[in-house]
Order: C-alpha cells, then sequence, then structure tokens
C-alpha cells in the first residue's frame, strides 16, 4: 500500500486500447474521510462484484481515525491515495480521477465510502453498455434504507427528482441527466474530454457540475434500473410544522448549505450556462431563506451560510472559506 505516491504501484498496466466490456480496465475510485467502518463495508462490496475489478483506488482525505491502518492490514491490495490535507469529496475526486486517468483506466467507477454497490451492480453497468461510437456514463440507481429508490434528477435551472419516471419508462434511459458520485460508471474517453472535477469546490455539486460539462459534449447518461448502490440521504429529517402547515424537512449542516449553495452559484454564473438558470436558482435560493425562517431553530446561522455562498460564488470566492462545523479557516485555500 502506498500512501504517498500510488502512481508507483506495479501490481499490473491497465491496457488503453480494451475495446470490449469484458477486457475493459476498470478502477474503482472510492473517496473517504474518518469513516473507517462504512468503507470497510463499501470495500467489502467491491471486493464482492460478480464481475471483478482490476483496481480499487481509495482517496483517504487525511484521516484521523484508523482508516489507514484498517486499510493496511484488512486491505492490503488496494490502492491508497493518501492526500496530506483533507480536501473535501471535490478534492478528493479530483486526485484520484486524475490517478485513475494518469494509468489509463478503461472506466472509473466513482463512489463515495458510505455507499455499498450490490452484488452485480458493475456487471449490469457494464452489460448496459452498447457497442458504439458514442461514449456515454452508465449510472446505477439509488436506494436507501426504507427500500426508496432516488437520485436520477434532470436540471432546469434546480435539480428535478425524476428517478420514479424513467424506472417506470415515462422517461427514456438515455438523456441528459444529473448524476451524484454515488456509482457512476465513466470511460476515460469522456474525462479525457471535459477534464477532472472542480478541486476548489471542497464538497458539494462537484458531482452536478460534471454532469452538467459532459451535456455540454453532448455525451449521454444512460440509467440502468436494475444496478442498485444502497446509500442514505445525507441530512438530518425531521417532521415541521407551521400552523395547518406539516412537511418533513431534510436539512444539512449550515455549513454544508455555504458549499451548495457557492458551487451552485458559480457554475451558472462563471460556466457558460444561460443566464436564465441563474436567474432561477436565485428565486429558488429565496424560497429555501423564508423555509429556513419559518422552520429551523439555528434559522439565522443558515440564512448566513446560504447568502455567504451566493455572494463567494459570484464572486468566484472558491476554495474551502467555511470549515466543517461552521468556522472560517485562518487561511483559507482559494483559485
Amino acid at each position: 500500500m502506498s500512501n504517498q505516491s500510488p502512481t508507483t504501484s506495479s501490481q499490473f498496466q491497465p491496457n488503453a486500447t480494451a475495446s470490449s466490456n469484458e477486457t475493459a480496465r476498470v478502477c474503482a475510485v472510492v473517496v473517504t474521510f474518518n469513516r473507517h467502518a462504512l468503507l470497510r463495508e463499501c470495500l467489502n462490496a467491491l471486493q464482492s462484484q460478480s464481475r471483478s475489478l482490476e483496481q480499487i483506488l481509495v482517496v483517504d482525505n487525511a484521516s484521523t481515525d484508523e482508516t489507514l491502518a484498517m486499510l493496511r492490514d484488512e486491505f492490503p491490495r488496494v490502492e491508497v491515495l493518501a492526500l496530506p490535507t483533507n480536501d473535501g469529496g471535490a478534492g478528493g475526486f479530483h486526485a484520484g480521477m486524475k490517478w485513475a486517468r494518469d494509468q489509463k483506466f478503461d472506466w472509473m467507477w466513482l463512489m463515495d465510502d458510505d455507499g455499498v454497490p450490490l452484488p452485480d451492480c458493475l456487471e449490469l453497468l457494464l452489460g448496459a453498455n452498447e457497442p458504439s461510437d458514442v461514449a456515454r456514463v452508465l449510472v446505477p440507481l439509488q436506494q436507501n434504507k426504507l427500500g426508496y429508490k432516488y437520485g436520477v434528477c434532470r436540471w432546469n435551472g434546480n435539480a428535478q427528482e425524476v428517478t420514479g419516471e424513467v424506472e417506470a419508462g415515462r422517461l427514456p434511459l438515455e438523456g441528459a441527466y444529473l448524476f451524484a458520485f454515488v456509482g457512476p460508471l465513466i470511460p476515460l474517453s469522456l474525462v479525457e474530454k471535459v477534464g477532472l472535477p472542480h478541486a476548489n469546490f471542497f464538497i458539494y455539486f462537484d458531482d452536478w457540475e460534471y454532469a452538467l460539462r459532459l451535456h455540454k459534449v453532448k455525451a449521454p447518461v444512460r440509467i440502468v434500473p436494475g444496478a442498485l448502490f444502497l446509500h442514505d440521504i445525507g441530512g438530518h429529517a425531521r417532521h415541521a410544522k407551521l400552523l395547518w402547515y406539516r412537511s418533513i424537512r431534510v436539512t444539512p449542516a449550515p455549513w454544508k448549505l455555504y458549499y451548495g449553495g457557492r458551487n451552485a452559484i458559480w457554475t451558472l454564473a462563471h460556466a457558460g450556462r444561460p443566464r436564465r438558470e441563474l436567474h432561477r436558482y436565485l428565486s429558488f435560493n429565496a424560497r429555501w431563506i423564508i423555509g429556513d425562517i419559518l422552520y429551523e431553530p439555528d434559522r439565522w446561522q443558515r440564512v448566513a451560510m446560504r447568502l455567504k455562498g451566493i455572494f463567494d460564488g459570484l464572486g468566484n470566492r472558491m476554495g474551502q472559506r467555511v470549515a466543517p462545523g461552521g468556522a472560517t479557516p485562518k487561511q483559507g485555500k482559494s483559485s
């Protein structure tokens, strides 16, 4: 296991000219931070796939728990890229995909440490790749502990969940869909074409921005309903009520709202998107702020984080500007 420079690994040399699903070289890229128990479950699932992987790469975001020791003792064949600092999910996927790209793997299978693919997930994904000259992204469905399937969205200035429509056949399996970095299988040719995720996003919206980038080059996204990835939606769910109105609100921590909003605003303001999308997203933010004020006990902290995200996104102030937990770093990374 190499902790600093996994490019020196000599376990095998990926075949960059592989032309079929049977001979294609697949590298799983797993980003982790301080969740060694979840990571263990994820890695066991990857090693139990009916279609075996050529490589599993774990990108460790400077974990301070037992992650590195567990990897060394229990998963000696797993390649490890140990980052010197916590660069967030976006930085982790940037580093991991760069490593897999430089090693010329044919496919990159992306995931966080809290996702668990069912045993036939990779086999079904590759089986859905029709032989053609078109490079496409292959995406499984996510399923939570209650059996609810989700994770396929369309973009209209905000993400619209359409998993049910796709699964029921009311929408085509292939189209310009958004996807999370929870199990998408991305071919090397598309990574070489559109580049890597933006490391300076830190967390949130890095995957949807990547999907929007792929849409701009007309790369299709194919949903594979039979391929399942067990993964629970993040955030704290609770019942909320105001007068006669009741709802269930799933709300991430305020500092996470900052990154989600800032990175979305940056994408819409600085990445060549139609101006109407920015206006539409800002209108959604106004509604979310009203919801925070009406329903959330930490309403003003949430409003402050949303507004800071809007202004930093418009002002192109990127990098880790709010630390996990909500404090402002003494020296935030910027670019």
